[in-house]
């Protein structure tokens, strides 16, 4: 049996196909959700947890029995940002629960340490700064968080999602993003390839299509 996978953000825009393509690799899924109506997947290897990300409880009840979890979360409609809330409950819940290693999903805005962003990349790292900057900067606050735990974890930057089931060849990169568009399904592949691998722990790779 394939180790259970805690996912968080399971029906949003990338979240939908990464449970899809865990589930078609035979891993068990933990999915937790705050309206369980809006989870259209059906599957013996799914179980799904109803609750809200930003309270530590349910984040403690969505990872108890996992050995990895993965953060696809969007903003859920909310006033203010909750990233930096939710990977807080997640780096305190870890240690409890076991779980080996976090992965978490987040836009190339997001500057890291030893980055070499291309000119292009940079121009929409600030765009992007400027039209959400709460948003941006809660991001970034997630990343600082995580880079003062003491948790395994990979952070994969992404670019434009497509919302498909095709897949392409992928492209990745420690320093700059190396492409325009990302198939969500190609994000669940590439996720997937991470959760036992030790490339990337506790750094933030850019991941695009060729």
């Amino acid at each position: 049996m394939k180790p259970t996978i805690a996912i968080i953000g399971a029906t949003g825009k990338a979240g939908y196909y990464i449970t899809k393509v865990l589930m078609e690799q035979g891993y068990p899924v933990k999915a937790l959700v705050r309206n369980p109506a809006k989870l259209t997947h059906s599957s013996p290897l799914l179980t799904v947890v109803q609750g809200d990300a930003t309270q530590p409880d349910d984040i403690t009840r969505l990872l108890t029995g996992c050995t990895y979890i993965i953060n696809a979360i969007g903003q859920p409609g909310n006033p203010a940002p909750v990233f930096s809330r939710v990977t807080s409950n997640i780096i305190q819940a870890v240690p409890q629960t076991g779980v080996l290693k976090y992965l978490l999903i987040t836009g190339l805005s997001i500057d890291v340490a030893g980055d070499d962003k291309s000119e292009r990349v940079q121009q929409l790292s600030a765009w992007m700064r400027e039209q959400y900057p709460e948003l941006i900067a809660d991001k970034q606050h997630e990343y600082q968080l995580l880079e003062a735990s003491s948790i395994s974890w990979t952070i994969v930057r992404l670019p434009v999602i497509e919302q498909t089931e095709k897949r392409y060849a992928v492209e990745v990169s420690i320093t700059d993003c190396p492409g325009e568009k990302i198939s969500a399904t190609d994000i669940g592949y590439f996720l997937a390839s991470q959760l036992e691998s030790e490339a990337f722990i506790r750094q933030a790779p850019f991941i695009a299509n060729k």
